[in-house]
């Protein structure tokens, strides 16, 4: 049985625009990824700090007492600092951590984009030489026959005119 043969030709047109197109895409991607791990920390530490400032003010508003009232709370305040000082260490700990979570998902991103671009380095070159030393430099040297065949045909009717 015989079976059709493989259109070469464009395989390696398809090797070398791939590896062009993962380069490009990788490249974009990474820059995305890059931008999105940046503003997803300074959103999460803007939360934070907007969290932190609420519970600030609240804690003012309820000094704004009467003098009696405001020594009773003074006093509450300082049993209570050290309890606040923890919070905010656990706070400051959870961003942190949930910086850390970004980064490391964002990284691994960058990892999986970074071997897109290798792979798409590595496919580029083979898919070019072999499309030209397999397909094209035949092509053009049928190309150029022909122009030189054609012009030598006319250089022939010219010599020996009608």
């Amino acid at each position: 049985m015989q079976y059709p043969s493989f259109p070469t030709d464009n395989l390696y047109k398809f090797l070398a625009i791939a590896g062009v197109l993962a380069i490009l895409v990788s490249n974009y991607l990474t820059s995305v990824v890059m931008m999105s791990m940046q503003k997803m920390t300074a959103d999460e530490t803007k939360e934070t700090l907007r969290y932190e400032e609420s519970r600030l003010w609240e804690m003012i508003d309820d000094v704004r007492l009467d003098h009696d009232e405001k020594v009773e709370r003074t006093r509450e305040l300082e049993n209570m600092k050290p309890s606040l000082d923890s919070r905010r260490v656990l706070v400051i700990e959870q961003l942190h951590q949930r910086l850390d979570e970004i980064r490391t998902e964002a990284e691994t991103q960058i990892n999986m984009l970074g071997r897109l671009e290798s792979v798409g380095f590595f496919i580029t070159p083979i898919g070019f030489i072999l499309w030209w030393w397999k397909v094209q430099r035949h092509q053009d040297r049928i190309l150029r026959n022909e122009a030189t065949g054609k012009s030598n045909k006319v250089k022939k009717l010219k010599a020996y005119p009608l």
